[in-house]
């Protein structure tokens, strides 16, 4: 992933320049060669949009995810303390004053 959006980083500052003067440049086009390059255009951006919805989606769901095992963590902590409060030490079987119900 962070391989990508490297890739993606190093992509984007190589066609700043263009994007930049793409208004200009898009007037000096043909009409079809226009078209064409304003539909590579919109799926680009498509692309993009649906990009970003997917890190969006996989963020939230890591941030879901890990609150849930933070809160089942903090549910066994609490029980092995509850455990721990309960727990009877139990004497050594060889005490000397050990009392036994017969």
């Amino acid at each position: 992933k962070q391989q990508a959006m490297v890739q993606i980083e190093e992509v984007e500052a190589q066609i700043r320049p263009i994007k930049e003067a793409w208004p200009r440049l898009r007037e000096q086009l043909p009409a079809a060669q226009r078209d064409e390059a304003e539909q590579r255009m919109r799926n680009l951006r498509a692309l993009i949009k649906e990009l970003i919805e997917l890190e969006t989606q996989w963020h939230d769901g890591l941030y879901i995810k890990r609150e849930e095992t933070a809160g089942e963590l903090k549910k066994l902590e609490q029980v092995r303390k509850t455990g721990a409060a309960y727990r009877v030490e139990r004497p050594e079987p060889n005490a000397r004053f050990m009392d036994r119900e017969r």
